[in-house]
């Protein structure tokens, strides 16, 4: 018997471990610091925090800068009064968090075993190989040679039945007969007749499998429902009012009291079929529908790519951006107001609205989100962003603001804006079902 031992190559597996419950957090709350890609600030700025913008701490060396992790990986911000460790809901952000990763290693041993076996007399030699996988049973019978003056002694025959290990297989029996010279000859001294050497096979009866019919039902599978992604954000509120009727959405409003003196707000026609509010020459109205809880259902998924911006709540969620548009109202008789949940801000005798906007996908390619009722997306670039199962009608406002001593403007990653340096025009993607099977958020 011989055997042959075989050892595997290692088999390597890396694990990447996140958190699962709040996690600290830096929280900027100037208008905008810098972050750098070291501890003493004398290099280039890798990135900005902008006003209510919190990043996954990483570490505090206890000196004058908060160690973040920002878009996956390690920056700086200097620490103030301005800048301040809190506790932020959910998991890190999957665009700013940076992957640890745990190595093990597994060696698994598998033994190949072969057995050689020799059955050998004076005139025969058969040689049976059982392979690891079937079941091997030898016969001996005795063949009788008949001779006129001397014969040989009796020799042995082996016969081997290889029995497969399955039981859909009949058995089948195979003969070897080996002898020195010839195999069916025998020669004396006188003559030198032919005789055959009878050899006898038992025979073997196929056994007939038995199969029992049995029933396979298919199990049933039901589609997970589409939900409206994971984080706290705000969305434009429509005429029909807020999306979904599977998550709670709260509202809330601003009135902005825009220019007085040769007013010249305009907007798209019939703008009231579309988004909610109050559009008048010299004073306009929005509404919000404000998402406050960061999930709603085990079926919630991330927001997928793409190029669109949506109202900022606290956080952005993964994969967006912050930014801000700040206009300035009416400075004579400022009537403005507002109540209810609001998008991260200020709202005082001015407006600042904050956003989270992106730009990872192409606006042809079609993102799925739910369709049971209409909504509003804000544009980011030229063009609407697709989603299935909806058609999309591009609308906008334009904000005539203060005409003495003018200061809106704009900043980091916020929604398309050509509404020039004094004025604001921002673009909203009205999107309705085509008439097909609702995605229920």
């Amino acid at each position: 018997m011989e055997e042959h031992n075989f050892l595997t190559s290692f088999l390597i597996v890396s694990m990447v471990t996140c958190a699962m419950a709040d996690y600290d957090c830096i929280c900027n709350y100037a208008v905008e610091n810098a972050i750098y890609p070291n501890s003493n600030g004398n290099s280039q700025p890798i990135g900005y925090m902008y006003e209510f913008d919190c990043k996954p701490e990483f570490e505090d060396k206890g000196g004058d800068f908060f160690g973040i992790q920002y878009e996956k990986q390690v920056g700086y911000i200097a620490k103030s009064q301005q800048v301040q460790r809190q506790i932020c809901p959910g998991e890190p952000p999957d665009g700013d968090r940076i992957p640890t990763t745990t190595t093990m290693k597994y060696v698994v041993s598998t033994e190949a075993l072969t057995t050689s076996t020799k059955t050998t007399s004076r005139s025969t030699t058969q040689q049976t190989t059982t392979p690891p996988t079937s079941t091997s049973t030898a016969f001996v019978t005795t063949t009788q040679v008949p001779s006129t003056e001397r014969s040989t002694t009796n020799t042995p025959t082996v016969h081997t039945s290889t029995t497969p290990s399955t039981t859909t297989r009949p058995t089948t029996v195979t003969t070897t007969t080996s002898t020195p010279s010839t195999t069916t000859k025998m020669t004396t001294r006188a003559t030198t007749p032919t005789t055959q050497v009878p050899t006898t096979t038992p025979t073997t009866r196929p056994t007939t499998p038995t199969t029992t019919p049995t029933t396979t039902e298919r199990p049933t599978t039901t589609p997970a429902p589409v939900t409206w992604p994971i984080g706290t954000y705000g969305l434009m509120q429509t005429r029909q009012g807020c999306p979904g009727g599977n998550t709670r959405w709260v509202t809330g409003y601003r009135k902005q009291d825009t220019e007085d003196s040769d007013s010249h707000n305009y907007f798209s026609a019939n703008i009231q079929n579309y988004l909610g509010g109050e559009f008048a020459s010299n004073n306009l109205a929005t509404a919000f529908c404000i998402k406050d809880t960061a999930t709603t259902s085990r079926y919630d998924k991330p927001w997928p790519r793409g190029t669109y911006c949506i109202l900022k709540h606290k956080y952005c969620p993964a994969g967006f951006r912050s930014g801000f548009i700040f206009w300035d109202d009416e400075d004579s008789g400022n009537g403005n107001s507002h109540g209810g949940a609001l998008p991260d801000g200020t709202y005082d005798g001015n407006t600042k609205i904050y956003y989270c906007c992106r730009g990872d996908g192409r606006t042809s390619s079609e993102i799925i989100l739910p369709t049971e009722r209409p909504f509003i997306l804000l544009r980011y670039g030229t063009v609407c962003q697709s989603v299935h199962g909806m058609s999309v009608h591009d609308v906008y406002v334009r904000w005539d603001d203060e005409d003495t001593l003018n200061s809106s403007g704009r900043g980091g990653v916020h929604p398309y804006d050509d509404g020039g340096s004094k004025d604001h025009i921002l673009h909203f993607c009205y999107y309705q079902s085509l008439g097909g099977p609702s995605f229920v958020g």
